[in-house]
């Protein structure tokens, strides 16, 4: 039970740091994608989520449960554990693991908002609290409205009613307390149904977040894998030269541009963007190596290269294709 209460308290502490991540991030509140994002923060803090109170509450309360044998116990003096104290630590117990999974699914949810939100690295940007307040402002204004709509119709209804009341009040009055009930009924509905998709789309895009991760990390392995090949077939591209094929001349040594090399067709997988390939891999020839890439820049260069030279073109292209915005993230490649 102590250990289960000390889980609670640290997801508590964990919490905490998660929400002063997320605020702390320069996150432009503005920003369309964000603010569909600053909705589900709404709501993910308008959701019954225990404070660190609560969790030392446990604490205490486990403290002032096993105190007597505690006490006993420093005194040496014989001490026995009672069904219903037994009974009450287990139900701490309970509690401090429930309180901790639901930590774990708000911390969850939390996580993979801050990951999808867009970053701005310049300029004044809002804080949370600032882009929550007049978010719920916006809300309100928008509610009120739909709330006043409805007063309106209501309010006609209700003339409506007062009218046919005078011709026959009894029966006037039922049917007023069962439309009132059905209204009610379907407000409760919208709003159990509401919930559960909301539900539904945040577990999805933590769904997606984790098959991403897996896929990133698969990547990972067989970029480590193929990294000897990849410096052998593509010594080209990754090689620092003061070359750049739209600057021309660097002062600082830099690998070749990947996107020079997605804008002029290289990454395509036919015959003239593997062409593209040898004619890029000779751009600045003399300053990077060429590497095992021959030369083949034509259809007849191509008709008559060996399938040797084509099954080393076709290699280059693929690691390229398949690891290109990862060497990037490297610094293999310049963006």
């Amino acid at each position: 039970t102590k250990e289960a209460i000390d889980a609670c308290r640290d997801e508590a502490v964990e919490w905490d740091e998660d929400m002063k991540d997320l605020a702390n991030a320069r996150i432009d509140w503005n920003d369309e994608v964000n603010q569909g994002l600053l909705g589900r923060v709404d709501v993910l803090l308008s959701l019954d989520t225990p404070d660190k109170l609560q969790a030392e509450e446990l604490l205490d309360r486990h403290e002032a449960l096993v105190a007597p044998l505690d006490r006993a116990e420093s005194l040496g003096e014989p001490s026995t554990v009672s069904d219903d104290l037994e009974t009450r630590v287990k139900e701490l117990g309970v509690d401090a693991r429930t309180m901790q999974k639901l930590y774990q699914r708000r911390r969850a949810m939390l996580r993979s908002i801050r990951d999808l939100a867009r970053t701005s690295p310049q300029g004044d940007l809002p804080d949370l609290q600032t882009a929550l307040a007049d978010y719920r402002a916006a809300q309100t204004t928008a509610q009120q409205a739909r709330i006043d709509e409805q007063l309106a119709k209501v309010s006609e209804e209700n003339e409506a009613v007062i009218r046919k009341a005078e011709e026959a009040a009894a029966a006037a009055l039922v049917e007023a307390k069962r439309e009132a009930a059905e209204i009610r009924g379907q407000v409760e509905a919208d709003r159990v149904a509401a919930e559960a998709k909301r539900d539904k789309t945040l577990q999805e895009v933590a769904d997606t977040e984790a098959q991403l991760a897996t896929d990133r990390e698969k990547l990972e392995r067989e970029f480590e894998m193929d990294l000897p090949k990849i410096q052998h077939y593509l010594q080209a591209f990754i090689t620092p030269d003061n070359y750049h094929p739209v600057k021309k001349t660097t002062v600082e040594k830099m690998p070749f541009p990947y996107s020079y090399l997605e804008s002029r067709g290289v990454l395509a997988p036919t015959e003239e963007g593997m062409q593209r390939l040898c004619e890029m891999a000779s751009t600045g020839v003399g300053a990077r190596p060429r590497g095992p890439i021959p030369y083949v820049a034509t259809s007849t260069e191509w008709r008559n290269a060996s399938t040797q030279q084509h099954d080393t073109i076709v290699t280059a292209q693929q690691l390229l294709r398949k690891y290109g915005l990862l060497m990037v993230e490297k610094k293999m490649l310049l963006p």
